[in-house]
């Protein structure tokens, strides 16, 4: 059985390392770009054009990280540069639990979260790849290209699944706290959930519906924010224990 050269930037010592780092990655990549779509829409109020062309700058930060990921694995490693990714992504996942209707903190989350996702996604390929006999490499990449795309659409329907149930679940108690009758509150809370934006309430409840449904959403988006942030971090502690780094030979 041939062993791998010397001199590679990191080996792993079994492939959970680096499948689990890129399928997280990608996991809290894909769910966190749906839910502020999603909050940018419901509580912003922003159109589908104008929240694209808000999160449009923020996105252009994960493409230049991702090409300096490579001088990153050449310079320190695969292990800090998974490692490093994961923190960021984790902070960011963090950051967006203080998250509310009003706050701007969304852009530095959202940011964090992004360049985080650019140090790991990038690593985890590269890893895959060297770890392995060279006649083996495709099948490696593959196999984390694999687990990165299920792990996409899984990111982006639990994370949509906790938002949407979230919202119906909460929004009738805050249409309360806000003083909307009951069956007012009941009408609403059907709409709502069946995709009806705050416009469609009654004129002189539209304020009112509005704030219910940015505190509902902005609560449920915390509960998935924090699911994000506990397997970033996750993915960081399986970065350091199940990946060997080594110096890369120039």
């Amino acid at each position: 059985m041939r062993r791998p050269p010397s001199g590679r930037a990191g080996t792993s010592r079994r492939p959970a390392g680096r499948r689990s780092a890129g399928s997280v990655g990608q996991f809290g990549f894909v769910g966190v770009a749906f839910a502020q779509v999603l909050y940018l829409e419901r509580v912003r109020h922003e159109s589908i054009l104008g929240a694209g062309l808000l999160l449009l700058p923020l996105m252009l930060s994960y493409v230049v990280v991702s090409y300096a990921a490579a001088r990153a694995v050449r310079r320190f490693g695969v292990k800090a540069t998974l490692g490093t990714g994961s923190l960021f992504a984790a902070a960011g996942a963090l950051l967006m639990i203080t998250q509310s209707p009003a706050a701007t903190s969304a852009v530095l989350a959202i940011l964090m979260m992004l360049c985080g996702a650019g140090l790991i996604l990038p690593s985890s390929t590269a890893v895959a790849v060297i770890s392995v006999p060279h006649a083996d490499g495709g099948m490696a990449s593959g196999t984390v290209n694999l687990f990165r795309q299920v792990a996409g659409p899984l990111g982006a329907s639990i994370t949509v699944t906790i938002l949407t149930s979230g919202l119906t679940s909460r929004l009738p108690s805050e249409l309360a706290e806000h003083g909307t009758p009951p069956a007012v509150a009941d009408r609403v809370t059907r709409a709502v959930s069946n995709g009806a934006p705050a416009s469609t309430a009654p004129a002189g409840l539209r304020e009112t519906v509005a704030a219910a449904i940015g505190e509902a959403f902005t609560a449920s988006l915390h509960l998935a924010a924090l699911i994000t942030a506990v397997g970033t971090l996750t993915a960081a502690a399986a970065a350091v224990v199940l990946i060997r780094n080594r110096p890369a030979h120039a």
